[in-house]
């Protein structure tokens, strides 16, 4: 099947067509040989105000088309483009690489995360959402030998030697009132009779870099402790509030908080957990998805030169100043026609789990071109910036793709593909697939369930009539490429 990339930064006509213009081309260049998949509606989603100065000076809207819905399948192994490696991001992450075996991409989105934890009150508007320095990651080592903690250590070494206070929280996500705790806001203390006690002045500095390296052991945890830690991460994802009861008599909030937050998992453990992520009102999308390989093989390492970790930390001394003289940023000319060319492809909607799971792809890209912008010691966000964080963006849409194809959002969708992989011929009568509900499932809502899954081209239909009887039978069975995948 042929690969569809998000964009790319060569300069020829063909590799600068967006996502939306290139899966066109493709539907005419394979509709005889069926080899592209599309499928869906046109997305129905509000038109984005995006930001463009006209004459006066102005803010006005660019209607942007946004593309259809795509089930396709990623390329066996994503690859992050050279764009990526940009500024002082690009700068530090060669050098982590050159003295570890983490991968390129592991390595370049910790680098990005610990510096936008430095930099808070930097944003880009769109419309009327604020887009900070900031976001979450996690990283999936694909194999056990995979060395996506590797580089953790050589890159906290870098960003230790940095003189201004670099606030630092390890520790499981689960526990989201330990992190609340850290950016707390001020309040006072009642003991459980209500009477006053002190004040709690709260946090000084609302600005934290989180590490979970054990981002299993939080996923793991039991559904109550899921809905909040879900609750609080998507609320420090979209604007910064979160609040937590700690105690009968007690409570956490915090506003305005900058969190940047980056775990880790095995691959083997991620697929084993899906269930947790795939829940009401998830919070998998305020997440990149990193997939993450061994890269190289260094028997005996050395550590980095003083002189060069003396130098990396100076570079951030001085990225991080320029910074705090700026305000919030926006996009040079030449970034913003980049924007709008590459809209459609990062708002492409996808079916199935994966779906869900990069819907935010362009909220990411954005806050990624801030970083990148304050980390080459721009004013603005330029094109470089912003093909910089479209590539990451592009890897991590790659990444989750890859990982979470086959899930289905819905997990009665999931539960009729299950049946049918371990039925007879991977079929099933419709009524056999309303006793896998035990009857608690009307037939509106089961046929419903039935024509996504046939949109999404999981399963086919047909109406069977019985040789003995002579009724006629809804039998569902698994798709061609869906069987071939069970």
């Amino acid at each position: 099947m042929a690969k569809i990339q998000l964009i790319t930064s060569n300069a020829d006509e063909e590799s600068n067509l967006s996502r939306n213009e290139y899966v066109q081309k493709n539907n005419r260049k394979y509709a005889k040989t069926g080899t592209q998949e599309v499928i869906g509606k046109p997305r129905k989603k509000k038109k984005p105000k995006l930001m463009k100065k006209a004459s006066s000076n102005a803010v006005v809207p660019v209607p942007v088309k946004v593309s259809s819905s795509i089930y396709l399948k990623p390329a066996v192994k994503p690859e992050l483009s050279d764009d990526a490696n940009h500024g002082m991001v690009g700068e530090i992450a060669s050098i982590v690489v050159k003295y570890s075996e983490a991968g390129k991409a592991a390595v370049v989105m910790t680098i990005l995360l610990r510096f936008g934890a430095l930099v808070s009150g930097h944003y880009i508007w769109n419309g009327e959402v604020q887009h900070d320095a900031r976001t979450f990651a996690v990283i999936v080592g694909n194999s056990s030998n995979s060395r996506i903690n590797a580089s953790v250590k050589t890159i906290d070494r870098l960003f230790d030697g940095f003189r201004t206070p670099n606030r630092y929280f390890s520790g499981p996500l689960a526990k989201v009132g330990d992190i609340i705790y850290e950016v707390r806001d001020a309040s006072g203390e009642y003991n459980h009779s209500g009477k006053f006690v002190g004040i709690d002045h709260g946090a000084s500095n609302k600005s934290l870099y989180v590490l979970d390296k054990n981002f299993a052991s939080s996923l793991a945890s039991k559904k109550p402790v899921l809905d909040i830690m879900s609750s609080v991460l998507t609320g420090l994802f979209d604007a910064g509030d979160a609040s937590v009861q700690v105690s009968k008599d007690k409570s956490l909030k915090t506003t305005d908080a900058h969190i940047a937050i980056i775990a880790h998992i095995q691959r083997t453990a991620l697929e084993a957990m899906r269930e947790q992520l795939n829940m009401p009102n998830g919070f998998a999308n305020c997440f990149l998805w990193i997939l993450a390989d061994r890269q190289g093989c260094i028997p005996l390492s050395e550590p980095i030169p003083k002189e060069e970790v003396e130098r990396i930390s100076n570079l951030i001394a001085q990225r991080v100043n320029e910074a705090n003289m700026l305000g919030p940023l926006t996009m040079t000319a030449k970034a913003l026609k980049l924007w709008n060319k590459a809209y459609p492809g990062l708002t492409t909607e996808y079916s199935g789990f994966a779906g869900s799971v990069v819907d935010r792809n362009d909220d990411h890209a954005l806050r990624l071109a801030v970083i990148y912008a304050l980390a080459a010691g721009h004013s603005k966000i330029q094109i470089n910036d912003l093909k910089a964080a479209i590539a990451v963006v592009n890897y991590s849409c790659e990444s989750a793709l890859l990982l979470f194809s086959g899930a289905t959002q819905d997990k009665r969708q999931e539960t009729i593909l299950q049946a049918l992989r371990s039925a007879p011929n991977q079929e099933l009568s419709s009524t056999k697939i309303t006793r896998l509900f035990r009857n608690n499932i009307s037939k509106n809502e089961k046929m419903e369930i039935l024509h996504e899954l046939v949109a999404a081209k999981y399963i086919v239909m047909e109406k069977v009539t019985s040789k003995t009887s002579g009724k006629k039978t809804t039998m569902v069975r698994l798709a061609a490429a869906e069987h071939q995948q069970s």
